[in-house]
């Protein structure tokens, strides 16, 4: 599942605030 942040951030900045701790979190699997 990969989510299109770039996008959501653009719509929603909190979601461009708490997109780095979703990458993270992402990345760990």
């Amino acid at each position: 599942m990969t989510l299109d942040l770039p996008r959501f951030s653009h719509l929603n900045p909190e979601i461009g605030k708490h997109s780095k701790a979703l990458q993270k979190l992402m990345s760990k699997g």
